[in-house]
């Protein structure tokens, strides 16, 4: 048995065949394929609270430039009607990105009219995969951004609002109707964006998360919230128009592999009263109740009556949404997310979806209902929910599949229930399902292959298709993440400033922030490309986009291959450790030494944070090395007189904006304007761009003279790192932008690269993220470089 000792599952080992009862049948209606367009997957639906219209968002994700469809639906008619193909609303391109869904952003506003916004989760029809990364920068086979739409139902009448954010994909959106504006955060680069309906005009509220994260809940208090991937919860206060850090984090649980590495952020949340809400993670074990007047989070409890699908794997039961009927009691679908892999017993589980409802505020515990489907149809997905709760009618949309029919059959399906007439009965269940339900077992070379890759596991991982073109600067598992902004005082504190290396591997930097709101409102001068005058050290020893920074933190990151504890009870408790076993498992090192218990930490976490003092408190000795060690480093004089290069018609961005001395006297140099030369007797030698945006921000040399690294990118990119060498030229290694099932505890990611410094061995780069949740990656070379 795979299944921890004293864990329960549903179908246990599929002998029971009461366990495959279907839900009961009375008031269950399934719509396959809406409107008859063969679409398979929807991320973008609701119900309109004025009439009870249902708006789905079809897309296709498999099919290269596939473009969205919005359908409606009327129950009461059982008819589907389609409104809008939106290339007759975007003009789109055939090389861009296709504007593939309505993501997780249709929303109603007071007077009737539906709202939402374009994401890509498509490739283009002439590209080899989905690239949205490596494409961000290409103005004509990118992502041109996600256009705002809304629709009148009165005149059925389209209206396209623009484009808020260029290059940027809408991942999510919800209205504040308090302040009727649309509250938007973005796939990439993971900033909250506000745009007024009043005025059309669009705020940046800064970097919330690190990436792909999509929820945002209106609050019962006005504010709008949401969490991180990495499940650390935020707010966008409404008043302020400003983000704010809740200070709390989705927990780890035993085991829980999907959650504790890679899915923490809000799947859902749905408000019960004047001042709370009830949310939760796609795998995470709990579902939570957050008080707006107190700001505290509680566990409500475990939101299944078991804790896996069956008995053979250690995969959590993951949902995608919950919703709560008029009534407060939530309804949820459970799944086992087949993520990890088997561990002893290897089996392939046929896929099941379980209806589960909770009237937590009656004291009740979950209760499992039945499986989703009917006798002529296996509802094998669901990725969106929502309850009209005047009609009493609940909508699901996922996948199915006709009983006994093949998975190429499988298309996008509505599952109904009229819970006015299914409520009363939902304990009875339904009838045994007429499908085979048995498992089935891997084959022998199938086996051979997962036990390789648990003592060998691969160099990427992600949930983007980029495993053929990787766009990211080392493999993930040669990245060390150092999440400084939970670490300052305040979260706008961790813009790093400067990096530098000491002989004993250990990392020193400097960060900063703001000292008061007023201070906080002059934000917008340090984006300016162009700053003004020359910078102080370390007040501002920085390329474009820091120098306004007034409060200043010195850190030390120090290397760490043990952590130890108390006790065994200290270790099992630890939410670090937790996270260690998921992703060492067999492989992590746990022993009693000296009276301690000890664990040997993953390559991931192998620095940790020893000192974080304001800056004004660094001895007189540090002071002066930080001085002269940080990058980046004051411009050199040796580049004034010398004819630096420039994009055509762009002379005045052709300034100077980092340089660092190469071992045999030369000047690596980089312009405002993303263009990187070297210079030898005040002439310069350009070899193109460093990024595809600028300006370059930092440079730093080995210790031998011969290598320079260096980050690049608008204030608005996504960041690049380079290198350059004599024998192999200019070379852009990639971006800082890592998805994380099975190897550290979240995503990581930083897009303004204000530093990067190598180390004395040269074996190991340490990069500084500027963004408003500042950073520090550190970053194990290739061999091959």
């Amino acid at each position: 048995m795979s299944i921890p000792q004293g864990r329960t599952s549903y179908f246990g080992r599929y002998e029971d065949p009461e366990k495959f009862r279907l839900i009961h049948q009375e008031g269950i209606r399934i719509v396959v394929n809406p409107a008859d367009l063969g679409y398979h997957h929807c991320w973008g639906m609701n119900v309109s609270p004025y009439d009870g219209t249902l708006y789905i968002s079809l897309a296709n994700e498999n099919v290269a430039g596939q473009l969205t469809r919005l359908v409606s639906y009327n129950h009461a008619k059982d008819e589907v009607k389609l409104l809008l193909k939106i290339e007759d609303l975007t003009l789109p391109t055939k090389r861009q990105l296709p504007h593939s869904k309505l993501h997780e952003s249709i929303d109603f506003l007071p007077d009737g009219k539906m709202i939402a916004a374009t994401h890509s989760t498509g490739r283009s029809p002439h590209q080899p995969e989905w690239m949205p990364f490596a494409h961000v920068d290409h103005i004509y086979e990118g992502y041109p951004g996600s256009t705002v739409i809304t629709y009148d139902p009165k005149t059925g009448h389209f209206d396209n609002l623009g484009v808020p954010v260029p290059r940027e994909s809408v991942y999510g959106a919800c209205y504040d109707a308090r302040y009727n504006a649309y509250y938007m955060i973005g796939f990439m680069r993971g900033h909250v964006y506000r745009l007024s309906l009043d005025d059309k005009s669009v705020k940046d509220l800064g970097k919330a998360a690190e990436l792909y994260c999509y929820r945002l809940h209106p609050g019962p208090d006005g504010h709008i919230y949401g969490m991180t991937k990495s499940g650390y919860l935020f707010r966008a206060n409404a008043d302020t128009q400003e983000l704010e850090d809740l200070r709390w984090r989705m927990p780890a649980f035993p085991d829980n592999f999907v959650n504790n590495t890679w899915y923490r952020y809000l799947s859902q949340a749905c408000t019960i009263s004047d001042h709370e809400f009830v949310f939760t993670a796609t795998a995470s074990d709990d579902i939570f109740l957050f008080d707006t007047q107190t700001l505290k989070v509680r566990s409500l409890g475990k939101r299944g009556p078991v804790d896996y699908a069956n008995d053979y794997e250690i995969n959590p039961l993951a949902l995608d949404e919950i919703t709560i009927d008029k009534y407060g009691v939530l309804w949820y679908t459970l799944s086992g997310w087949k993520i990890d892999q088997p561990v002893d017993e290897f089996y392939r589980a046929p896929p099941y979806r379980i209806l589960v409802r909770w009237d937590f505020q009656s004291g009740k515990k979950p209760e499992a209902l039945g499986l989703m489907g009917t006798q002529e149809q296996n509802y094998t997905g669901s990725s969106v929910m929502c309850i009209d709760k005047e009609r009493d009618i609940f909508y699901c949309i996922g996948s199915s599949v006709p009983i006994g029919g093949k998975p190429e059959e499988t298309l996008s399906a509505l599952f109904c229930i009229d819970l006015g007439k299914f409520r009363s009965k939902a304990l009875d269940f339904g009838p045994i399902w007429n499908q085979s339900v048995l498992p089935v077992p891997y084959k022998e070379e199938e086996v051979q292959d997962i036990r390789k890759q648990a003592n060998e596991p691969p160099k990427w991982a992600g949930e983007d298709v980029a495993g053929q073109n990787p766009f990211q600067v080392v493999p993930i598992s040669n990245v060390i993440p150092i999440r400084l902004w939970r670490m300052t005082p305040e979260v706008e504190d961790s813009r790093v400033i400067g990096l530098a290396w000491d002989d004993a591997m250990c990392v020193h930097g400097v960060c900063g922030g703001f000292a008061d709101k007023k201070a906080k409102e002059r934000e917008g001068l340090t984006e300016n490309p162009l700053p003004a005058g020359e910078v102080s050290v370390p007040a501002g020893r920085l390329a474009d986009g820091l120098y306004g920074l007034e409060k200043r933190y010195y850190f030390k990151l120090v290397p760490r291959k043990t952590a130890y504890f108390p006790s065994k009870a200290a270790v099992d408790a630890d939410q670090d450790v937790m996270v260690w076993r998921t992703i060492l498992k067999a492989r992590i090192n746990e022993r009693e030494e000296n009276g301690k218990w000890a664990v040997d930490a993953p390559f991931s976490s192998s620095y940790t944070l020893e000192k974080l003092i304001p800056y004004d408190k660094v001895d007189a000795e540090l002071r002066c090395w930080l001085e002269k060690n940080l990058r980046p480093e004051p411009i050199s004089g040796a580049v004034e007189g010398a004819r630096l290069p420039e994009v055509t018609g762009r002379r005045y961005l052709a300034i100077p904006s980092a340089t660092a001395a190469l071992g045999d006297g030369r000047i690596a140099v980089g312009t405002r304007d993303g263009l990187f030369a070297v210079i030898k007797a005040d002439k310069a030698f350009s070899y193109g761009n460093a990024a595809p945006l600028g300006p370059v921000r930092c440079l730093c040399v080995t210790k031998d003279g011969k290598t320079v690294y260096g980050t690049a990118g608008d204030v608005e990119d996504m960041g690049t790192v380079f290198y350059f060498n004599d024998e192999e030229g200019l070379r852009q290694m990639g971006l800082i932008n890592y998805n994380s099932p099975g190897w550290m505890d979240g995503p990581t990611a930083a897009n303004v690269l204000s530093a990067i410094a190598v180390s004395p061995d040269g074996q190991y780069l340490a990069v500084g993220g500027a963004d408003r949740i500042g950073s520090v990656h550190i970053l194990k070379l290739r061999k091959e470089l």
